[in-house]
């Protein structure tokens, strides 16, 4: 009998009935001696017996049998005949798409028994015979719960039906679009270690601590950029997103190892709580009189293909005019909503001040969007040092007024590795107070060319720490030579989270930071929330500064509902977008409410 022959008649049997079947097949019937699912997974993370032929007879618990899915299904032994080690797994994955199983099936088949990428499975399956359609009653799902006692620890579960229970929280989603999956962590989110410790050996056990607290759920879906994307049901779009911080119920999933990582792909419906829900606005205090506010925000590469209409791609953000549209109309909207009366900006084009530049189409995006105008500053330079990218500044006129011309800092490390600070002093156009406000974005955390103390120093804080710490002191030695106020704000990208030293020597210079709660982030790496955008505040405003917040609009969306079109169906450049403030950055913009007062003498003594 041919095995086309026999999956006819093993397709008939499954809908009337396969007794009648059985003593047809060539090979040794249902309940014959067949080698455990134990024995074969071992207790180590390779099978004691790869490469040999075990024929099994196990429960069907998931099949991902699609040309799109995982080419294949998943086993678990009965529990009567479970070996009872807990050290070795009961389940498997089945390589094979000839024969479609359904979830629930006894099957009895033959394979080789292989390693593929990590994870035991069984292929060159010869034949599958069904014993009995509806066994799903003989298997027992296997609790999981986080974090895990080590890394290695789910190894015992591979290829099991597993429930994974506890207080789950989303604390990645980044590859939510690309690979339908997203990353779980018990209780909160996972913080940064040098957000909330000290760099060094505390950041080290924290991360250890992290690292065991994390489990991917994949939807099993083996192509990229699949549509729709599944999570949150009923599919991702604009107005129905998944953000960090967002809880999860408990997670009823097969449990599979690929790409390096240990992952459940759900078979069962997965639910969501509602508790991080988009803020619609930044959370200021009711009183709009006697306030005003001043925020710092990284745009993510804002280039304008020099002019209008012009040029696409650039060397960074948007690759053609449609993304740019896209891109502006995003940024447009969230920095018109936040309506600070001045605005720091990060990673704008450096490519001067004229009408056609960066900082000029920003702003008249702005304009559109704003019930108040804004206005950038000219340093009254060509470029504002030599970087791709530069700090700028905006500001509602008739809030504030620059006093004097703008000023930079163009001595080391600015003129090579920090971009170049701006700063401008202001007069409360209300009170006649004077405020200094200085924008910077300092030296990322990546290691291309780094050496001696900018390499990578093993404690947390990344390459060009050095570089940093550098930054922050010449920055507030240069502010005490060139401010006329004591009021001074520090803003920016400080590449820094709040626990690291360049952060610790500007507070060290008399600076204060309220970023620095356990809960606060404005950025999210890996999985892992920190502050990296910074208001901080000179100590003649201690009394003045009524909170330091950021807005959460970036950092916990899916970067996926970005402006970007790449990888993107006709049907997704519609449901994926909008014209709203969500994702239009990747960094969350950082504001300071300051609680104004008429001066009783001049600021400027």
């Amino acid at each position: 009998m041919t095995k086309g022959i026999i999956n006819q008649k093993l397709f008939l049997a499954a809908s009337i009935g396969f007794s009648w079947l059985i003593p047809q097949l060539s090979q040794a019937a249902c309940g014959d001696p067949a080698t455990l699912i134990a024995s074969i997974q071992g207790i180590a993370a390779e099978s004691p017996v790869s490469g040999e032929i075990h024929t099994i007879e196990a429960v069907v618990t998931a099949s991902f049998q699609g040309d799109d899915e995982l080419s294949g299904f998943f086993i678990q032994e009965e529990l009567a005949h479970e070996d009872g080690d807990t050290a070795s797994s009961e389940g498997l994955f089945v390589f094979h798409q000839d024969t479609i199983v359904e979830p629930g099936m006894l099957v009895r088949l033959s394979g080789e028994v292989q390693e593929r990428f990590g994870q035991t499975q069984l292929a060159s399956v010869s034949e599958i015979i069904v014993c009995d359609s509806n066994a799903s009653h003989a298997v027992k799902s296997a609790e999981v719960r986080l974090p895990l006692e080590s890394a290695d620890a789910l190894e015992a579960n591979e290829g099991m039906l597993v429930h994974l229970k506890g207080k789950l929280t989303v604390t990645d989603n980044f590859n939510l679009g690309r690979f339908g999956e997203f990353v779980v962590s018990n209780k909160e989110r996972l913080m940064l270690p040098t957000q909330v410790v000290s760099p060094g050996m505390d950041a080290e056990v924290l991360q250890n601590e992290n690292d065991l607290n994390r489990l991917i759920i994949d939807d099993g879906n083996n192509t990229q950029n699949a549509e729709p994307i599944v999570y949150p049901s009923p599919e991702l779009s604009a107005h129905n997103s998944l953000r960090t911080g967002q809880r999860v119920k408990p997670i009823v999933g097969v449990l599979a190892y690929a790409f390096g990582n240990y992952r459940i792909h759900p078979t069962e419906f997965v639910r969501f709580d509602d508790n991080n829900d988009r803020p619609d606005s930044p959370n200021f205090d009711d009183n709009h009189d006697n306030r005003l506010i001043v925020a710092s925000f990284n745009v993510e590469n804002y280039f304008n293909g020099d002019g209008l209409g012009g040029s696409f791609p650039t060397s960074r953000g948007a690759d053609s005019y449609s993304e740019f549209q896209r891109q502006s109309m995003k940024l447009g909207r969230a920095i018109g909503d936040l309506g600070a009366a001045i605005i720091g900006i990060a990673e704008l084009e450096n490519d001067g001040y004229g009408e056609n530049n960066a900082i000029a189409s920003l702003t008249g995006v702005i304009n559109t969007h704003s019930y108040d105008e804004y206005r950038f500053i000219n340093p009254g330079m060509d470029v504002l040092g030599n970087d791709e990218i530069a700090v700028g500044m905006i500001y509602q006129p008739d809030k504030v007024t620059p006093i004097g011309a703008a000023m930079t800092l163009e001595e080391p490390p600015f003129d090579e590795f920090s971009r170049q600070p701006l700063a401008q002093l202001f007069e409360v156009n209300e009170t006649g107070m004077k405020i200094l406000v200085v924008m910077n974005h300092f030296k990322s955390k990546g290691c291309s060319g780094a050496v001696d103390a900018d390499r990578d120093q093993g404690d947390g804080q990344g390459c060009y720490n050095a570089t940093r710490v550098q930054s922050a002191a010449r920055l507030t030695e240069w502010l005490d030579t060139i401010s006329p106020t004591p009021h001074k704000v520090i803003l920016g990208d400080l590449n820094s989270y709040a626990q690291e030293d360049p952060v610790q020597t500007l507070e060290d210079a008399g600076y204060h930071n309220l970023m620095d709660d356990d809960d606060d982030y404005s950025y999210v790496f890996e999985g892992q929330a920190g502050v990296l955008d910074y208001a901080l505040f000179s100590k003649s405003m201690r009394g003045m500064v009524k909170t330091v917040k950021a807005w959460h609009i970036n950092a916990d969306e899916p970067r996926v509902l970005d402006y970007n079109e790449e990888f993107k169906s006709a049907t997704q450049l519609i449901t994926l977008f909008n014209d709203d403030p969500y994702r239009s950055s990747d960094h969350d913009p950082v504001y300071i409410v300051i609680k104004l007062k008429k001066p009783h003498h001049d600021d400027s003594d």
